[in-house]
């Protein structure tokens, strides 16, 4: 089994389309939602993010949550500008470092308009050292 996609209702597709495009940076995948669908697939890696427009799903009190989103970054400073500039509130002043020695740092975004309303974690892998002999 494998993770296919991770979807997510939003109250203005276009809106949307802007902030994974524009300011995370993804790619919209080849792949089409069902015709009766407002809806687009974001490519993501092995995985793709769907958002679909609709008021009935999207509801006034929802039934679950989605928590977050975890997504690997090239370039987390170069992102947090984006975020930043587009006006999305970011959980942590500075990225923080994880492992000893770090591994990655990671960043997340907090449910806010800016960020569709979802929290992402963004996370920049650093890259590993030969062992020295």
């Amino acid at each position: 089994m494998r993770l296919n996609h991770v979807g997510i209702v939003v109250a203005d597709l276009a809106a949307a389309d802007v902030f994974m495009t524009e300011v995370l940076g993804l790619e919209r995948a080849a792949r089409r939602p069902e015709p009766s669908l407002k809806a687009a697939f974001y490519s993501c890696g092995p995985i793709d993010i769907q958002l679909v427009q609709d008021e009935e799903r999207l509801g006034s009190s929802p039934v679950g949550r989605l928590e977050h989103i975890a997504i690997d970054v090239p370039d987390l400073a170069a992102l947090e500008a984006r975020l930043q500039e587009a006006g999305a509130e970011l959980q942590y002043e500075e990225a923080k470092e994880y492992g000893d020695p770090p591994r990655f740092k990671t960043q997340f975004t907090k449910e806010a308009a800016g960020s569709l309303g979802v929290m992402f974690q963004l996370t920049e892998r650093y890259a590993t050292s030969a062992p020295t002999t």
